[in-house]
């Protein structure tokens, strides 16, 4: 296989627009979806929840990656990431954009609220309103944005270096923008689709039952790699390389491997989330764990965050956004009193993400009682007294959190059959 010119040529600042497409092809976000038909992965662009403040790495020649603080009383729901400009959705559907402004992209941003979906191409970007219609806004060259579908009912929205991809309710593909490799004369005609990638010069969409239809370039084996079995659940899309989620957590990768695209993909299973850029990707664990592998020039991959507790990604061309949902842990909820030999439960109110859990750290239960992880103590006691004891939720995230608590069993209660019906009957046999 040859050289592709993106390990050539060399990467400056400054180079004309069509030499970077050339050059560094950015994928943009990988899908971007409100979808017809919920999909067990949430797509990159889509609202999650719980959402979060947003980090950012890898680049930050232009603050792309210099996350701006959600708006007071908001949390970051969704993140996109572009070439050099970075989009998130605040939980009130308002769409805020920082990074490169060279086309427009952010002074272009819509002040409005209703957005339900956001897509990041190279130096355009889509967002998609609760009744399904389309804002575009940034680069036009390719027609990214006056070409876009005026009319409403769409449910996703993809964006790659230059084009862009919208889905109907009833499955059905439109693409506009540049269509130089196959992206927009190759777009399946046919219905039945439920999420949607763009990249830099192909683009892929999922059936309803798990199959994938790529079509563009195929310089790398875009599409002739594809997977020909179903059960996929999410998609995401690079430059020249693809990714797909399985239902039960793992990930297929093809196309170019150039930075350890495909070689570097995780082989285990457990994830919920998948999204790609240029050259690099990144998936997300069940635990809200981040994984990412291939191209690492700006630190994208090894500055990634570590912990857990993230909800979302997006991968831009070299710097990526994450949400950062943690929360320290809270417990509540004074036990009442017990009585020996009677069943017993109580629940303690836990808030916290990850999802705390709790544990008896000082101290000793009632004898009988139990105390789950998930903070249900319960049991039938079996001695009367007062028992103190401290309950601690820990989730990773401090501080955690400690209750004291305190539980009375009161002794059993006995009762003492009434004498009045032998009264009775004494009376009636003369006794």
């Amino acid at each position: 296989m040859s050289t592709p010119l993106l390990d050539r040529l060399p990467r400056t600042r400054g180079r004309s627009r069509l030499l970077r497409a050339v050059l560094t092809g950015l994928a943009a976000t990988g899908i971007a979806a409100a979808l017809a038909v919920p999909a067990v992965a949430a797509p990159v662009g889509v609202p999650v929840s719980p959402g979060g403040n947003a980090v950012g790495w890898g680049n930050n020649d232009d603050e792309q990656a210099t996350v701006p603080a959600p708006p007071v009383g908001q949390t970051y729901t969704a993140v996109a990431a572009g070439d050099a400009h970075s989009l998130a959705l605040t939980s009130d559907g308002h769409v805020i954009s920082w990074g490169s402004n060279d086309y427009g992209q952010l002074t272009g941003t819509p002040t409005g609220g209703g957005y339900v979906a956001l897509a990041a191409g190279d130096y355009h970007s889509l967002a998609l309103s609760a009744d399904g219609h389309i804002t575009a806004w940034g680069s036009n060259d390719y027609g990214q944005l006056n070409n876009t579908p005026t009319g409403g009912g769409y449910t996703a929205i993809a964006a790659g270096i230059y084009h862009s991809l919208a889905l109907s309710s009833d499955g059905h593909i439109t693409a506009w923008g540049n269509g130089g490799e196959g992206q927009l004369i190759g777009t399946p005609t046919d219905g039945g689709y439920i999420a949607l990638a763009a990249a830099g010069t192909h683009s892929l969409a999922l059936t309803g039952d798990g199959h994938i239809t790529t079509w563009g370039n195929n310089n790398y084996g875009q599409l002739t790699g594809t997977p020909t079995d179903g059960g996929y659940i999410a998609l995401a899309s690079g430059y020249s390389h693809s990714l797909a989620l399985t239902g039960d957590g793992h990930i297929t990768s093809w196309g170019l491997n150039s930075y350890g695209q495909l070689t570097g993909t995780p082989t285990g299973g457990g994830y919920t989330a998948i999204t790609s850029s240029s050259n690099h990707s990144l998936a997300l664990s069940a635990d809200g764990h981040i994984t990412a592998w291939g191209w690492d020039v700006s630190g994208q991959v090894r500055d990634t965050p570590t912990g857990d507790g993230y909800t979302a990604l997006a991968g831009g061309f070299r710097h990526s956004l994450a949400i950062d949902a943690s929360t320290a842990p809270t417990l509540t909820g004074a036990p009442p009193a017990a009585t020996a030999g009677q069943p017993y439960t109580h629940t303690f109110t836990l808030t916290g993400f990850p999802t705390p859990t709790v544990a008896v750290t000082t101290g000793e239960l009632p004898a009988g009682l139990t105390l789950t992880s998930d903070g249900v103590l319960s049991g039938t006691p079996t001695a009367a007294g007062t028992y103190t004891f401290t309950v601690t939720a820990t989730n990773d995230i401090d501080p955690a959190a400690t209750l004291e608590v305190t539980v009375t069993v009161a002794e059993a209660t006995t009762t003492t059959p009434s004498t009045g019906s032998l009264g009775i009957l004494g009376t009636i046999f003369g006794s």
